[in-house]
């Protein structure tokens, strides 16, 4: 799944003129936010062309933020993520952070869980896509809601 998202990303890019370079972090240091930043700084170390981060989760983003302003990039690297959290959204606040996609994972689960009970029960499903985010949450509505 990760993978899939990934590469999407990366088509996307290529679709419009750019290129990407994947970062796979050692599962030993994915617990570690200092790790993650480490190995993050190293990444804009070897490749001093990267202008832009995207990573797959709230933790990373902070460690991303982190790595951006430890090889003195601040404001030159434009980083976005996956999922939410507090510092994720304080991030965005502040400008270090671009966006965020809210993935609504609690829908995905109660909708999911809903649809089976009503076809289990009246024999009833959604006739299409429902339809649950994810939605972008950027400077501009980070305050709303």
């Amino acid at each position: 799944m990760l993978e899939q998202r990934c590469n999407g990303y990366a088509s996307i890019l290529k679709a419009h003129g750019g290129s990407s370079v994947f970062l796979s972090l050692p599962s030993g240091d994915s617990s570690s936010p200092e790790k993650v930043q480490q190995d993050i700084a190293g990444a804009l170390a070897a490749h001093p062309g990267v202008n832009g981060i995207f990573t797959l989760g709230a933790p990373e983003a902070v460690s991303a933020v982190a790595a951006v302003q430890q090889v003195g990039k601040a404001g030159k690297v434009t980083i976005g993520t996956t999922d939410l959290s507090n510092a994720d959204l304080q991030a965005v606040k502040t400008g270090a952070l671009q966006f965020v996609l809210d993935q609504q994972p609690f829908l995905q689960g109660y909708y999911g869980l809903q649809a089976a009970y009503q076809y289990l029960k009246y024999r009833v499903a959604p006739i299409g896509q429902v339809t649950i985010g994810p939605f972008l949450i950027d400077k501009a509505d980070v305050g709303t809601g």
